[in-house]
C-alpha cells in the first residue's frame, strides 16, 4: 500500500518592516532593546522574579543590566549567575553598559569570581572552595567584577551542601542568586501533598528560607516530566514577566513571516 503524505496547514503569519534597534552608543556603551527596558522596569524593584523570553532575545545580557543595578544601589549586594552548561557563561562576562536612566558601569567577571573559564585542572573541590571563599570575603571593592561570581548548576549545587553540612547557609543572605536555563530546577509540589526536589530545587528553597534575591530565566517554563519547576505558593509570590514568541520574531531584521504547519 502506498504511502501517502498529508499536509495540514496550520497558520501563516507576516508583517512590514520593522525598524532595527539602535542598541550601541558612539563611545561603546550596549543600551537596552525595548523589551528588556520594559522587562527591567517590571522587575527591577523585586527580590522574586521569573523572566520567560525566547532564546536569543538577549536574556542573558538583560541579567547583567538587572544585577548591576541592584550592585550599584546595594554595595554590599553579591550576585550568582548559575548555568547548566559551560558554553552559555559567555553571555554574561562583559561588556560596557547604559541603563534606561542613563548610568552607566563596566561590567566584567573577574578571573577569581569565574569558575567557568575552562581550566581543566580546577577540580570539583576546589571549584567549591573558591565560591566559598567569595561569599566569606568582607571586602566591598567599588568595581562591580570583583561581586560578581559565574559558575555551574553543579558547583552551585556542591556549594550548597557544604554549607549546609556546616550549617553555614547564612553566607548566601544578601545575595542575588540567576538561575539560567531554569527549567533544569525541579521543586514540585505533588498532588499528595509531598515534595519531590532536586538538589537545584533545594538550593532555591534554600534561598526563598534567606529570603534572598532570586531571578529564575528560561524560554521554557515548564518540565519534560511534567513536574513543576516551582511550587504555586512560590511562583504566587514572583513578577513575571513575558516576551511572546511572534513579539520577539517581529522584531527580526530581516524575518518578515513565518507558518506552521503539519507533516502526517
Amino acid at each position: 500500500m502506498e504511502e501517502k503524505i498529508l499536509v495540514k496547514k496550520g497558520f501563516y503569519h507576516s508583517w512590514s518592516p520593522v525598524k532595527a534597534e539602535i542598541t550601541a552608543t558612539d563611545d561603546g556603551y550596549i543600551t537596552m532593546r525595548g523589551w528588556q527596558e520594559e522587562a527591567f522596569d517590571t522587575l527591577k524593584d523585586n527580590s522574586l522574579r521569573i523572566l520567560n523570553a525566547p532564546m536569543g532575545s538577549g536574556k542573558s545580557l538583560f541579567c547583567c543590566y538587572l544585577a548591576a543595578k541592584e550592585m550599584m544601589d546595594n554595595p554590599k549586594m553579591k550576585v550568582i549567575i548559575s548555568v547548566p552548561q559551560t558554553i552559555i557563561a559567555e553571555g554574561f562576562r562583559g561588556g560596557n553598559l547604559e541603563l534606561p536612566d542613563g548610568s552607566r558601569c563596566i561590567w566584567s567577571v573577574s578571573n577569581q569570581t569565574d569558575l567557568l573559564t575552562g581550566n581543566g585542572k580546577s577540580t570539583t573541590r576546589a571549584m567549591t572552595n573558591r565560591a566559598v571563599a567569595f561569599l566569606e570575603s568582607d571586602t566591598f571593592a567599588l568595581d562591580l567584577a570583583s561581586r560578581v561570581m559565574l559558575l555551574s548548576n553543579q558547583t552551585l549545587v556542591r556549594l550548597h551542601q557544604r554549607l549546609e553540612r556546616e550549617d553555614r547557609l547564612d553566607l548566601l543572605a544578601n545575595t542575588s542568586v540567576f538561575f539560567d536555563e531554569a527549567h533544569h530546577i525541579q521543586n514540585a509540589d505533588l498532588d499528595t501533598g509531598t515534595f519531590k526536589r532536586n538538589e537545584l530545587g533545594k538550593v532555591l528553597n534554600s534561598l526563598t528560607k534567606l529570603n534572598s534575591q532570586i531571578t529564575l530565566m528560561t524560554a521554557t517554563f515548564f518540565r519534560g516530566d511534567r513536574l513543576k519547576i516551582v511550587t504555586k505558593k512560590f511562583e504566587d509570590k514572583c513578577v513575571r514577566y513575558g516576551l511572546p514568541y511572534d513579539v520577539y520574531l517581529q522584531q527580526m531584521k530581516y524575518l518578515r513571516s513565518f507558518s506552521l504547519d503539519f507533516l502526517i
